[in-house]
C-alpha cells in the first residue's frame, strides 16, 4: 500500500531525530575512504553528508507508490540508501575503477545493483555509485560507532569535471516546478558536458605529464650532462666547467643528487650572485658560468662536508678543489 501523507510525515520526524546518526555514518565513511586513497597518493577531494529532512520527504512523496511503511520498521535502510552520503571528487577519470576497489576492500558492499552502480551516459549523468556498511573490524574497533550498525551510506565517485554538469543537471530535475529543462536548459546542458568530456581529457593528460615531470624530478642525476641541466633549471644558468667533480662532491655530501633535492638547496639566480661576491672576496675571480659558484652558494650548509670531501683527493687540484681550499682559508683566517 502506498504510503499515506501522514506516515511520510510520520518518518520524516523519525529520521529529523536520527539524522545525526547518519551525519555521523557519512563522517565515518569519508575519513577512513580519504585515509586509504591517500596511503594510495589518488588525488580526491572528499566530501560528505547527511540527507536534509526536507530532501527526504520529497523522496518519499516522488517515490509514494514504491515505499511501504513496514519497510522501515526497523532501519531506513536497505528500503532508502543515501540518507548518508560520501562524494569522493576526482581529477582522472582513470583513478574511478582504483577507488571503487578501495572502498569494496575497505567497507562491506553487498552484491546486487543496488548497491553497485555504474553511471556512464556521456551525454548525461556519469558516476560510479557504492552503498557500504562498515565492517565487523571497524564496528569493533571504536565502541562509539556500535550505533551505526546497519546504517547504509552511498559513495559517489565522480570527477570534478562531471561533478558539475550532474549538480547543474539535478538542480534542474528537483528543484524546477515540473523536473523537466527547457529547451535553452537542454541545449545548455548538451553543450556543457560536451566542453567536460573535453576537459576531462585534457586534465587527464595534464597530470599525467605531472606525474612524469615528478619522476623525472626524483630520479638520480648520474651524468656531468644531466647536472648541468637541472643547475639550469635551478639557478638560471648555464654552467660550463669541470661538472664532473662538482658532481662528485655533491654525491659525497648530499644524501642524493636529484632535481628535486637541488630546488631545495640555496642555488637560486640570488643565491648565484652572492656566491660571485663571496669568491671575490677570497680572491676568486671566475666567469658566471662556472661550477665553483655551486660550491660557493652552498658554502655557508656545506662547507665543512666539502672541505673533508677535497682533502680525501689525491692529485693536482682542480677548479673545484681550489675553490674549496680557498674558501675554507679563508674562514679560518676570519
Amino acid at each position: 500500500m502506498p504510503l499515506t501523507e501522514l506516515q511520510i510525515s510520520t518518518l520524516v520526524e523519525r529520521y529529523a531525530r536520527e539524522r545525526d546518526r547518519f551525519e555521523k555514518m557519512a563522517s565515518t565513511a569519508s575519513r577512513h575512504l580519504s585515509a586509504a586513497l591517500r596511503d594510495a597518493a589518488v588525488p580526491h577531494v572528499p566530501t560528505f553528508r547527511a540527507k536534509s529532512p526536507e530532501s527526504f520527504r520529497g523522496k518519499l512523496e516522488r517515490n509514494v507508490e514504491k515505499y511501504e511503511l513496514k519497510s522501515f520498521e526497523r532501519e531506513f535502510g536497505p528500503t532508502v540508501l543515501d540518507l548518508a552520503g560520501v562524494r569522493a571528487l576526482l581529477y582522472r577519470p582513470a583513478d574511478a575503477d582504483v577507488v571503487c576497489k578501495t572502498i569494496e576492500d575497505l567497507f562491506v558492499v553487498p552484491d546486487g545493483d543496488r548497491f553497485r552502480r555504474h553511471h556512464d551516459n556521456q551525454e548525461g549523468y556519469q558516476a560510479h555509485h557504492r552503498v557500504v556498511q562498515l565492517s565487523v573490524d571497524m564496528l569493533a574497533a571504536d565502541p562509539r560507532l556500535a550505533n551505526l550498525d546497519g546504517v547504509y551510506c552511498e559513495i559517489q565517485v565522480v570527477t570534478i569535471g562531471d561533478h558539475i554538469w550532474n549538480e547543474l543537471e539535478h538542480d534542474i530535475k528537483y528543484k524546477t516546478p515540473d523536473g523537466n529543462p527547457s529547451e535553452l536548459q537542454t541545449g545548455l546542458l548538451r553543450v556543457l558536458r560536451t566542453q567536460l568530456n573535453a576537459t576531462r581529457g585534457t586534465v587527464a593528460q595534464l597530470m599525467e605529464e605531472t606525474d612524469r615531470r615528478r619522476q623525472e624530478n626524483l630520479s638520480r642525476i648520474e651524468t656531468p650532462e644531466d647536472l648541468q641541466y637541472a643547475l639550469r633549471a635551478r639557478s638560471g644558468r648555464f654552467l660550463r666547467g669541470d661538472l664532473a667533480r662538482l658532481l662528485e662532491l655533491l654525491e659525497k655530501v648530499l644524501r642524493e643528487v636529484t632535481p628535486a633535492e637541488l630546488q631545495r638547496l640555496a642555488l637560486g639566480p640570488d643565491d648565484i650572485e652572492a656566491a660571485t661576491r663571496r669568491l671575490g672576496v677570497v680572491g676568486l675571480s671566475v666567469d658566471e658560468d662556472d661550477p665553483v659558484l655551486v660550491v660557493a652558494a652552498l658554502w655557508e650548509d656545506l662547507g665543512p662536508e666539502f672541505e673533508k670531501v677535497v682533502k680525501s683527493w689525491p692529485g693536482k687540484p682542480g677548479p673545484v678543489s681550489r675553490a674549496v681550499r680557498a674558501l675554507a682559508q679563508a674562514g679560518e683566517a676570519s
